[in-house]
């Protein structure tokens, strides 16, 4: 199961997050996959500051995939733009230059698609500001601990 929240924030921009769920107890191999993406998510906020390209993001995320396992499950960038509507304009395509820029509402998105078992998708609404990135949706920082945990 897959929960995605989305809701306008005082009618100026759009806020997300989604988080993996599963009912029941959570299967090993899903475990490893989900604290991967929160790894991987975690690297890319870290990234997220003035002056970085999409392309210097990216490469940090996807060769955390890469080394995971998971690369080819994750089909494009980790970070998309999001305004009135999620993913709007401007993307941050794998290969770009587009530079982060202080003042800039993103969301990071670690999608694992298509594996054996299903896909999932690890996102959060971060905001940049001088010093880097910090999270506007606190939810998956608590919950995955949670989720991977065995208690």
């Amino acid at each position: 199961i897959g929960v995605a929240v989305s809701d306008r924030i005082q009618v100026a921009v759009w806020n997300e997050f989604r988080t993996p769920m599963v009912i029941g107890r959570v299967p090993g191999h899903i475990k490893k996959a989900v604290r991967v993406a929160d790894e991987v998510a975690s690297a890319v906020i870290e990234r997220l500051k003035p002056g970085v390209t999409s392309k210097e993001i990216n490469d940090v995320g996807r060769a955390m995939l890469e080394k995971g396992g998971y690369g080819k499950y994750s089909p494009y960038g980790l970070v998309h733009s999001i305004g009135l509507l999620e993913c709007e304009l401007p993307w941050f395509p794998v290969q770009g230059d587009l530079q982060v820029t202080e003042g800039m509402t993103v969301c990071t998105d670690v999608f694992f698609f298509r594996m054996d078992w299903g896909s999932f998708r690890l996102e959060d609404t971060v905001a940049v500001d001088k010093n880097g990135a910090r999270r506007l949706t606190k939810f998956n920082e608590k919950f995955i601990d949670r989720f991977l945990s065995d208690g």
